[in-house]
């Protein structure tokens, strides 16, 4: 019963989407299919496999930056193993930067770097192999190409620091640096955080949540999930940081819409993590205050109130 099956007429979809009709008829069912799920019952493997298997067939990228497309994968996201989470990651490494900058595959892939936070500690770094094949140069090749959640995402997390300038203050793209700095950290932050109110309003509507249903997706509550970090993602979230503090616009993430969410969240997550890690941000948000006249508060009072109360003094603003 779980077989999904091609070819069904896609309605009103279908005027929104620049895909095929039965990649749409598809998609529909999917969406319909999870909708009618029981929140207590557990997703069928075999249709979830079957979801992925036409992701991974039928150009994943593309898929992402469909404007109807995007948000019934982040639904299959949100209920998807370790496998498919791992799988999907993969995908994205060799054009990350298509991912993290498009309006609608952004979310995708942040979403799908969220879901590490839900993986108990030992699945990120269990080693994922991919699917064995017939062929003995294609199985050569995946045994090559096994690695664990943890790998996958610092490979990511190395390419996002390489662009931090750009995805810093990037509309898109920073809303994938909060994502992964709450994975590299180990801890959720709620999404009246590290998002904008528009931005809220936006995931409230793609997924049909009222208040109660959106809390339990991202919610306002900071929680470390993790008590203890992985090593390379300890070394990742110090990379980050450093990479961050060396930003040549590093003042300009007080002020600027989505630069200044980026920071707060790696405040909020470094705090909860690492105090010596958040105090040394906070004494550069500090120094950058200095150069702010009062006439510039704008989005920079809660990142200079937050650093100022994390170090014990006051904020030049």
């Amino acid at each position: 019963e779980y077989l999904l099956e091609v070819g069904e007429r896609p309605g009103k979809m279908s005027s929104r989407s620049k895909l095929p009709e039965d990649a749409i008829g598809f998609f529909r069912r999917v969406s319909t299919e999870l909708d009618n799920e029981d929140e207590d019952s557990a997703i069928s493997e075999e249709f979830l496999a079957n979801i992925f298997d036409y992701i991974f067939k039928n150009n994943q990228l593309k898929l992402a930056r469909d404007k109807v497309v995007c948000c019934i994968l982040e639904k299959v996201l949100r209920v998807a193993p370790a496998i498919h989470v791992h799988a999907f990651l993969v995908n994205t490494v060799e054009v990350l930067d298509r991912y993290v900058s498009d309006k609608y595959a952004s979310h995708v892939i942040q979403t799908a770097i969220t879901q590490c936070l839900r993986m108990p500690r030992s699945q990120m770094s269990e080693v994922i192999e991919p699917e064995a094949e017939e062929d003995e140069d294609e199985d050569k090749e995946r045994e090559d190409s096994a690695s664990s959640l943890n790998t996958v995402v610092v490979t990511i997390s190395k390419g996002i620091v390489g662009k931090l300038n750009d995805f810093a203050f990037d509309t898109y793209g920073s809303h994938v640096v909060c994502a992964l700095i709450q994975v590299l950290s180990g801890v959720r932050v709620g999404d009246d955080i590290v998002r904008s109110r528009v931005s809220q309003k936006v995931a409230q509507k793609k997924t049909g949540a009222g208040r109660e249903k959106s809390a339990a997706l991202g919610g306002s509550a900071t929680e470390v999930v993790w008590s203890e970090l992985a090593e390379e993602l300890g070394a990742e979230l110090d990379d980050l940081c450093t990479a961050f503090a060396k930003m040549r616009d590093f003042s300009h993430c007080l002020t600027d819409r989505s630069g200044s969410k980026v920071l707060q969240a790696l405040l909020y997550c470094t705090r909860r993590r690492d105090e010596k890690r958040c105090k040394h941000l906070c004494r550069q948000v500090l120094v950058a205050c200095k150069v702010l006249s009062a006439q510039e508060d704008g989005e920079a009072g809660g990142v200079a109130a937050m650093a100022a109360c994390n170090t014990g003094g006051s904020s030049a603003i």
